[in-house]
């Protein structure tokens, strides 16, 4: 059944169930109601009677002689709406002085003591028709609530099924477009996009499912390029070694360490991308080992911008680090050596896109609860389009780069899951023509 059948079919069943729980506490109140005021007029009319026998003893020198005709003759007064079925009076000892009726009733019946004196001098009992009149009132209310609740029903149900199809069309909308965009995705198109323009949950639905389907659409792009970037990683070295072998075994060449040192190269080039891949993989699932030590940071960037200074002589440009709020940093308990392959790759980064004669700081700022580390270069910068998916595994910006220049794209990559394993994260701010930087946020231990 579908969704808007489904909820119009639920308002109905929800106006019948409302309407007739209302019906029934309605009905339940009046009942009560109408039975405490029968109630009442019995006991009022017990009481007129109790004082009117009262007044009688009194002045009949506290005697009950003549009561059975005074009895009947106020009985005969009694309007017809007060009429009494069953009157029976007692003396003080028991005894039946007067009665009127059987004795026998459906109703219920009053007993109210006569007293003169604060001394009891007789009982009365009885019961009167009132109630069963009102039998007939209760009857024609009951009915009337019977048929307003029932008409109410209707009505107010067939107002829910304009209202059920209004709403579930409001509603299904959403899930319509989704349910379109989804079917998309499944036939391959994972530029599916879903256009709701509202605030509330659905329009966050509608985000969210759009920026699933972004990420499944650069996740099956990284995977479509990915046998492609393998292949042209692996075909060079493996093309390399495959050449020198066939050298050596038809003699052309001699099995010599001058001859074998290419194929020693490109093996090794080999080994450390499966290395790099393997690590990777650790750290996107939370496996990475980690060896944390008590670990002086200013020391360790320094020394990794010493071990750099050499190259960046080479491609002139400047490699100089500093540190802001010169004061004692307190030591970061890290795993130094996964800390350093971060900056190894970011300066790496910033020394390949940058050009000669630009810069490339290392800056070192201790805050008060996290220190940060930015690496800030002078290079061409990156594109604004490009900037959230810098870290994507085999990402690169410039899809025209060869290997020797542009690599597998995983440094930056492994940079940000190393970071993530120590619970730091990693931020990155560039523009055109002005450089950029990767900022490292480490928290104090």
């Amino acid at each position: 059944m579908k969704f808007r059948n489904k909820l119009i079919i639920s308002l109905i069943i929800l106006i019948v169930f409302l309407g007739s729980t209302y019906y029934a506490i309605t009905y339940l109140y009046t009942q009560q109601m109408i039975q405490s005021y029968a109630q009442n007029i019995r006991q009022v009319s017990a009481e007129q009677w109790s004082n009117q026998l009262s007044y009688f003893y009194q002045e009949n020198d506290s005697s009950w002689f003549g009561v059975d005709e005074f009895v009947h003759f106020l009985a005969d007064q009694s309007k017809d709406g007060d009429r009494i079925d069953n009157l029976t009076l007692l003396d003080s000892n028991g005894n039946v002085l007067s009665q009127i009726g059987s004795g026998m009733n459906n109703t219920e019946t009053i007993s109210v003591d006569i007293s003169v004196a604060d001394k009891k001098v007789g009982e009365l009992e009885l019961s009167s028709s009132i109630p069963n009149r009102l039998d007939i009132i209760e009857q024609t209310v009951f009915h009337s609530m019977t048929m307003g609740t029932f008409v109410g029903i209707i009505i107010t149900s067939l107002v829910a099924l304009l209202v059920g199809v209004w709403l579930s069309r409001l509603i299904t909308s959403p899930l319509q477009s989704m349910i379109r965009s989804m079917e998309k995705i499944k036939d391959g198109d994972l530029q599916a996009k879903l256009h709701i323009n509202t605030e509330d949950e659905f329009g966050k639905v509608g985000e969210t499912f759009n920026l699933m389907a972004d990420r499944l659409y650069r996740t099956e792009q990284a995977r479509s390029h990915l046998v492609a970037d393998v292949a042209h990683e692996l075909r060079t070295p493996l093309t390399i070694i495959q050449g020198q072998m066939e050298l050596i075994q038809q003699g052309i060449k001699k099995a010599e360490p001058a001859a074998l040192l290419p194929i020693q190269d490109e093996v090794s080039r080999l080994i450390h991308l499966v290395q790099d891949l393997h690590q990777l993989s650790l750290a996107e699932v939370g496996q990475l080992p980690l060896k944390r030590t008590e670990t002086d940071l200013a020391r360790l960037l320094k020394n990794i911008v010493n071990m750099y200074e050499l190259e960046a002589i080479e491609r002139k440009i400047e490699l100089k680090y500093e540190q802001e709020n010169i004061e004692q940093i307190p030591l970061l308990l890290v795993d130094p050596n996964r800390i350093t392959q971060v900056f190894v790759n970011l300066i790496t980064n910033a020394l390949s896109h940058t050009a000669p004669q630009g810069k490339v700081f290392v800056i070192l700022e201790p805050l008060e609860q996290e220190v940060q580390i930015h690496v800030k270069d002078s290079g061409h910068g990156i594109a604004e389009e490009h900037i959230p998916y810098v870290f994507d595994r085999f990402y690169r910006a410039d899809k025209d780069r060869s290997r020797e220049h542009g690599g597998m794209g995983l440094g930056l990559a492994i940079a940000k899951e190393y970071v993530e394993a120590h619970q730091g994260y990693v931020t990155v701010k560039s523009k055109l023509g002005e450089g950029t930087t990767f900022t490292v946020h480490l928290k104090y231990s």
